[in-house]
């Protein structure tokens, strides 16, 4: 059944009979109804066309209409029928058309007229026809065009408050802010206008207001409403709202009621500070008045504190108790901080000053460690368990040095539990053995534990014997072995193989150190080898041998010089040698003056030190020093050395500024030191105000003090040592240094490009000064566009011809004489032309993300403009990606901006400057926005995958705004409900699509992986192959029938990867291959039977599938080949039979076919049964007919295949 081409369903089928019926038609239900009926062999159908009227239904009427003044106002009607209506709409009468004024509308089943721009010639009565053809009506309503109500106050808001003194009757005015204290009466009033006069409701924090004894309202005729409160409560305070309404609008005015208290007064403050002991309580209090009875809040820092099982707040509990306490249980860091509270009633409220809480405690031990016994090579383990804060430092040490994971120590604290634990694994007695403490710190305090731990080893060997020992004969000397071993090893001393008296054998605890003693030693009796041997009850050890060897005295003699004072004058040799000897050999030392100095040669006990030719630097003590492990000698040699004069600096003429000292000098080597003369035109100077004289080391000099012009003459020097003299002459002139004959000596000057222009300075000086001229520091040198030119005055002028741009900078003149020297600076400053923008920025670009952009402008200017680009506030510096490019050829005015691969954050407004010396000129801003419809970067590939294993498809994608990736299988979107994993990583765009326990007939066929985002879409398709053994999913029937000589298939369905091969057998006898197909898209097997017959193709079908995982069978059909009916009518031989009554008559016919016809017997269309049926043969007699005999004899004979039919007429007569 059909509605339209599209399928409905029956109501209801009961055998052949189908139906639809409809209770209520509706005109949804309009429409061709249309049966189709079909089976293998034929298709018959029938239509009925169903034509729905609906009368008219108003569902909305036209209600009356209530405009502001200058308003739209709208009039509707909701009305269902069908057909649909036609709507006219009227205005006193006055049909409307579409127009500015009046608008018209239709949506669905609502009709409306539009009233724009509402004045009172609008107000009246609107009327609407309805009609549809079937049905008419029509509704009238009211429109009303007013003004909405307004607040006849400066604002619609205050905030009031009443005194104490009780209200007069007089016009209400807003009041200002004031108080009202409990038990007072207080008066709010508002006054409204509006057309229509608005009712005026009041409001009480947003709620409607009830009247009462307390509470009471009263309105004049001027539209003041006015709100009575009697007897204020605390519960009073709040927005009191005065509602006013009309037709056209409504507005409100409020007012805020304060009801007083006696505002908190802190009486008692906090402390400023509390120390609090972890683990135990601390209380927090503080004293406060107010009425009524104040509230506290206690805050942490910027966090209130709730009460809880650990924090207790009490407030005052009894009359007069003004008491608010703060108590805290077992604290913790954590309640560390600045605690305040706040006191607050409805007259205010109150802070209080802060109290800074630190929670401390010092260490302690919870438990102790203890001492260990470990053997050589285990694991030693201490324990211990501390408390404190801050988490005190856990320190161990071993034998007084601290350990760490350095030393192979394994220390571990964990700090929330106070367990602290060392480890050392493998001890050695030698390393490890001794006390170990455990060293508690923090700031409040240290506490600390010591234990041992007992290492049991054989003896070891830790600090041999030396193998060489010396002493000096006489002097006792003692042999010392340190040797590690638990149980303390016992020791037997040996010397040259013989057992040593144990009297002089020592052992040192503390050291583990054995001794032996050996007093006043000589050659005879000590010097030999000895040796120990330790045991213990794990072992024993011995030493090495140490041979001890006895020493003597060192023995110096001096051979040359004779005396200890030696005269030598520069150029003269000199030699000192002495003979050393002693056992062991001494070590000899030459020094001059304390420091080493080498001998010239040294041949077995003979040390020599000689100079060809002294010098004044060999001038000193020579002292030899000989010294062996026994004893020390020495002896020594002064020599004197003397030189005659050497001068390296000469006196010089100096040029001396007028008013400053002036200093001559001399540098004079000689030995000994020189006496220094000094003479001014040949009169002898004395140290005096005006004259200085001064040495330092070989440096001599004369200072004369605020030279005057009398100081200028010539200076003479007389130098004498005694051996040698000499003397010098020098000039002494005296000066002025130049000046700058301006204001100041910097000024700046402006020059346009092209014109000429002067600097000029004026200097003064004694002796006069000589001027050069310099540009940004440099020597500037002259040429045809610079000149140089000077006046007697001192005057020097620089001229430039023909100004250029590179001309800009600063121009120093500096004037120098003998005395000093000045400058003057001028900043020349080349004027150009300001920049103009020609062709500005687009102010939109799209760009698309990995490619390149381009943004230009052009502009003009004198000198050619530099160009700054921005984005948003920031300044672009080019590199590798951000390109700029200025004009490159004479006319070109453009400037480029190029950005390689573009990414999304390039987006946002760029924009340039273009400056030069003249100017400067912004550009518009230019909105770039980064674009990129999807891309795959790598595309998924294809997937085989085996039954029950996981499937997973990569995908690594581009595009901006990021894409959306969507899976799907088979054409249908996947999600997590389905099983699938789906992963995507938007920053890196790769995509992931996992999907576990593959089945073949689940998840077989196509995965597309679609990217999607505003600027378009792109898929790719490729395909999961799941390898699975052949499963059939759609079996052979059982039974199959056809008609012999009409073609049939036999079809199986059958899902297994690789394809499975399939073998057809009939009868258990494989079929030829030319009859088998494969249907790809639905994965069905088919075997095609053209033309069957009983003898070629009836029989049992069966077909087994193959691949490389297994194979599987399917069910045998039987199939069935069908014949068609075969009635052959036996007699009578003719159609009519004319009989009287008492004849007799027989009908018999022979019915056959395939499968066995169904054969029916009727007499004028009513059923009769044969009389007797044998075989094919069907035969119905009546011995003697009678009248109701006569009639038409029927035999149908039916089958699947076809039908067929007999008919005879009896005719009776009597």
């Amino acid at each position: 059944l059909t509605k339209d081409g599209k399928e409905v369903k029956f109501t209801s089928v009961e055998g052949i009979r189908h139906v639809y019926s409809v209770a209520e038609v509706k005109p949804e239900h309009q429409g061709v109804y249309k049966v189709t009926a079909k089976n293998k062999i034929s298709a018959e159908e029938t239509n009925v066309t169903l034509h729905v009227t609906a009368p008219l239904n108003i569902t909305q009427s036209l209600t009356e209409q209530n405009v502001l003044l200058g308003q739209n106002g709208t009039l509707q009607i909701t009305c269902d029928a069908f057909p649909v209506p036609k709507v006219t709409w009227f205005f006193n009468d006055t049909e409307l058309k579409n127009s500015p004024k009046h608008k018209p509308e239709v949506k669905q089943n609502v009709f409306s007229l539009t009233v724009s721009k509402c004045d009172h010639p609008d107000t009246g009565i609107y009327r609407v026809l309805v009609d549809n053809g079937i049905d008419h009506t029509e509704q009238t309503a009211k429109f009303n065009v007013g003004v909405k109500p307004k607040v006849e106050a400066p604002k619609p808001a205050n905030d009031q408050t009443c005194t104490i003194v009780k209200p007069k009757v007089e016009a209400p005015k807003p009041a200002n802010d004031q108080t009202c204290t409990i038990g007072q009466d207080t008066q709010i009033s508002w006054k409204f206008s509006g057309i229509e006069k608005p009712h005026v409701t009041w409001f009480f924090n947003g709620q409607p207001l009830e009247t009462n004894e307390r509470f009471q309202i009263t309105e004049t005729e001027d539209g003041t409403s006015t709100l009575s409160i009697k007897n204020a409560e605390l519960t009073d305070k709040g927005v009191y709202t005065a509602k006013a309404t009309n037709a056209v609008g409504e507005t409100e005015a409020k007012t805020t009621l304060n009801i007083a208290g006696i505002k908190p007064v802190i009486t008692t403050d906090l402390d400023a500070t509390l120390q609090a002991t972890k683990g135990e309580s601390m209380t927090i209090k503080l004293s406060a008045t107010g009425i009524p009875k104040p509230d506290i809040v206690w805050s942490r820092g910027n966090d209130e504190l709730a009460p809880n099982d650990r924090i207790q707040v009490t407030p005052p509990t009894a009359e007069g108790d003004n008491s608010y306490t703060l108590t805290i249980l077992n604290v913790q860091p954590e309640d560390q901080g600045d605690y305040s509270a706040k006191i607050t009633n409805v007259g205010g409220s109150a802070k209080s000053k802060k109290c800074k809480v630190a929670v401390i405690k010092s260490p302690e031990f919870l438990a102790k460690p203890t001492t260990q016994e470990v053997q050589q090579g285990e694991t030693a383990v201490f324990e211990t368990k501390v408390d404190g804060y801050p988490i005190p430092k856990v320190i161990w040490l071993l034998n007084g040095k601290p350990l760490t994971p350095k030393d192979g120590a394994q220390i571990e604290m964990n700090a929330p539990t106070g367990d602290a634990k060392l480890t050392i694994p493998k001890v050695d007695l030698q390393q490890h053995a001794g006390s170990v403490t455990c060293r508690l710190e923090n700031v409040h305090g240290s506490q600390e534990e010591t234990v041992h731990l007992n290492v049991l080893a054989a003896p070891l060997i830790t600090t041999q014997l030396p193998k060489q020992e010396e002493t000096v004969s006489g002097k006792d000397v003692t042999l010392r072995v340190v040797v590690r071993g638990s149980p303390r090893p016992a020791a037997e001393w040996f010397f040259n193989d013989t057992p040593v008296a144990p009297e002089n054998v020592l052992f040192d605890e503390e050291k583990s150190e054995y001794q032996l003693v050996l007093k006043e030693p000589t050659v005879a009796t000590s010097e030999g080898t000895y040796r120990v041997v330790f045991k213990n009850e794990l072992g024993e050890t011995e030493s090495t041998p140490c041979v001890l060897t006895i020493l003597e005295p060192v023995k110096l003699t001096k051979i040359a010089p004779t005396t200890d004072l030696v005269d030598l004058k520069v150029g003269e040799p000199f030699e000192f040698s002495v003979d050393v000897d002693g056992k062991e050999a001494p070590k000899v030392q030459l020094t001059k003056d304390g420091k080493e100095v080498k001998f010239t040669s040294v041949e077995g006990i003979r040390h020599v030190y000689s100079v060809a030719e002294v010098k004044p630097e060999h001038q000193g003590v020579y002292k030899v020093t000989a010294k062996n492990k026994t004893s020390v000698e020495e002896t020594s040699v002064n020599l004197h050395v003397t030189a005659p004069l050497q001068i390296t600096q000469s006196l010089t003429d100096t040029h001396v500024l007028l008013g400053q000292s002036g200093v001559l000098s001399i540098t004079c080597d000689a030995f000994p030191s020189p006496k220094f003369t000094w003479f001014f035109n040949d009169t002898e100077l004395k140290n005096s105000g005006k004259h200085k004289i001064e040495s330092k080391q070989n440096v001599y000099t004369l200072t004369i003090n605020k030279c005057d012009h009398p100081d200028v003459g010539t200076y003479r020097v007389l130098v004498d040592n005694g051996i040698d003299h000499t003397e010098q002459t020098a000039k002494l002139h005296v000066g002025v240094k130049p000046k700058v004959e301006a204001p100041k000596p910097a000024n700046d000057q402006t020059c346009t490009i092209g014109q000429d222009t002067q600097i000029s300075w004026k200097f003064s000086g004694i002796e006069k000064p000589h001027v050069t001229w310099f540009f940004n520091g440099q020597p500037l040198e002259t040429n045809e566009r610079f000149q140089i030119t000077e006046t007697e005055d001192g005057t020097s002028t620089l001229s430039i011809k023909n100004a250029e741009l590179t001309d800009k900078g600063v121009y120093t003149a500096k004037a120098t004489n003998a005395v000093g020297e000045t400058e003057a600076k001028t900043t020349l400053n080349i004027a150009g032309i300001k920049p103009v923008i020609t062709t500005d920025l687009d102010a939109t670009l799209q760009a698309t993300k990995g490619e390149s952009m381009t943004i230009k402008l052009s502009a003009t200017g004198i000198p050619k403009p530099d160009i700054v680009w921005s984005r948003g506030n920031d300044e672009l510096a080019p590199n590798d990606r951000i390109q700029v490019t200025p004009p490159t050829a004479e006319g070109d005015n453009s400037y480029t901006l190029t950005i390689l691969n573009v990414q999304p954050e390039d987006q946002g407004d760029y924009s340039a400057k273009i400056t030069n010396v003249g100017g400067s000129a912004k550009s518009k801003k230019c909105k770039v926005a980064v674009i990129k419809s999807p891309e795959f970067l790598a595309k998924p590939t294809t997937q085989e995958v085996q039954q029950g294993e996981t499937a997973v498809f990569e995908t690594k994608v581009d595009g901006y705004p990021i894409p959306k990736v969507i899976w799907l299988l088979n054409g249908k979107p996947l999600t997590p409900k389905d099983g699938a994993q789906i992963e995507m990583n938007a920053p890196t765009g790769d995509a992931k699509l996992t999907i576990p326990k593959v089945d073949l007939q689940q998840h077989a066929g196509s995965v597309t992986c679609r990217l999607e985002n505003v600027h378009g879409s792109q898929e790719e398709t490729v395909h999961l192959n799941v390898l699975a053994a052949p499963l059939i999913t759609t079996q052979l029937p059982k039974q199959e029938e056809t008609v012999s000589g009409k073609d049939v298939t036999l079809r199986v369905v059958v899902r297994g990867s690789p394809r499975p091969a399939a073998e057809w057998f009939f009868n258990d006898t494989p079929v030829a291959p030319e009859n088998v197909l494969f249907d790809e898209e639905k994965s069905e097997y088919q075997l095609v039977l053209k033309e069957p017959t009983v003898a070629t193709s009836e029989g049992t079908y069966r077909v087994v599938f193959k691949n490389e995982l297994g194979e599987t069978e399917s069910t045998p059909c039987v199939l069935t080949i069908l014949e068609p009916v075969k009635l052959t009518k036996i007699a009578p031989t003719t159609d009519l039979v004319d009989l009287k009554v008492g004849e007799p008559f027989e009908f018999s016919v022979d019915v056959d076919g395939k499968e066995a016809p169904k054969v029916q017997l009727t007499k004028d269309g009513k059923e009769v049964k044969f009389t007797s049926v044998e075989g094919i043969r069907h035969v119905y007699s009546v011995a003697e007919v009678k009248p109701e005999h006569q009639g038409v004899y029927k035999v149908t004979a039916k089958n699947k295949t076809s039908a067929e039919e007999t008919s005879v007429n009896l005719h009776v007569t009597g």
